[in-house]
């Protein structure tokens, strides 16, 4: 996702469709080769992953140790690389909606904001090391897994419209003896294209650096820097609730205090799908979606 609006904000034509799946196959071959020699390089899930320091020596923690039900250091790594990746990708889609002059873009921006707070449930979940009297954890990375779903489809659904498209394309030849006109797809392709090509201020390199050590730093940081204080060993509903909220929370503000320095702030409802009505705003016809 990354990657392609990147390509789409910084170049005219898009990447050849072998590059990115080769891309793909080589990422699937490091982690299939790594999955495979872990085993054999490290003792086992609990390896400190500092050889040859021990953990505790090298970062002259607290006394104590992890439970058996810890994760790993590769485990916290696409863990938070998901959180990371979700969260550039939000980022890059505002960008498109401005490159494109379609605000609607936007929309699928806050979409994503249930998704990346189901993800956060995930890792505040595994931060307490996964206590049942945090069980609601689970639940609300559920609910919120099907809210963001829901959340994303209305807003797939309302750039797709913007774009021209209507519900009759899902079934083209129904009632009617005509062909179909590829018309509609190529206009769809020139809709999607920026008015305005960004200059490419960092690489694909750059960007994958930028990332991986984000998310290395961080797996790092909470493994070993929890073992440091009490918290994490006692479970917390309300400070566990504070994270979940506060964390999408403080994402959300940060697209919301965007949306102010561009005057362009809308009310979340503004987002939602609307019926048009024969006879309202002078249209005739039938109901029309919007």
């Amino acid at each position: 996702i990354v990657l392609g609006f990147k390509e789409a904000l910084t170049k005219e034509e898009p990447a050849p469709i072998g590059k990115p799946r080769t891309i793909a196959f080589g990422l699937f071959g490091a982690f299939a080769a790594l999955c495979a020699t872990g085993p054999k390089l490290f003792s086992n899930g609990h390896t400190p992953f500092l050889y040859p320091v021990r953990r505790r020596d090298a970062l002259s923690l607290g006394e104590s140790s992890e439970p058996a039900n810890a994760l790993s250091i590769p485990t916290w790594a696409i863990h938070f690389s998901s959180v990371f990746e979700y969260v550039f990708a939000m980022g890059l889609i505002w960008e498109f909606a401005r490159a494109t002059g379609n605000p609607r873009w936007k929309g699928l921006t806050w979409g994503m904001l249930p998704l990346h707070a189901s993800g956060i449930c995930a890792c505040t979940y595994h931060f307490f090391y996964n206590p049942p009297a945090l069980q609601f954890l689970v639940t609300s990375q559920a609910g919120l897994t099907l809210l963001g779903n829901i959340t994303l489809m209305i807003a797939a659904f309302r750039i797709a419209v913007s774009n021209g498209w209507t519900v009759q394309e899902l079934v083209p030849s129904f009632g009617t003896n005509e062909e179909t006109s590829p018309y509609g797809l190529v206009a769809d392709g020139l809709s999607n294209k920026p008015l305005v090509l960004k200059q490419e201020t960092e690489t694909t390199t750059d960007l994958a650096l930028s990332l991986a050590a984000a998310t290395i730093f961080t797996s790092y940081l909470v493994k070993y820097g929890e073992l440091a204080i009490d918290l994490p060993f006692t479970p917390n509903p309300p400070v566990a609730l504070a994270m979940i909220i506060g964390i999408p929370a403080a994402t959300g503000y940060y697209f919301y205090q965007k949306s102010q320095d561009e005057g362009e702030w809308k009310n979340p409802m503004e987002y939602l799908p609307k019926l048009s009505l024969p006879g309202q705003a002078g249209e005739e016809g039938a109901p029309t979606l919007s």
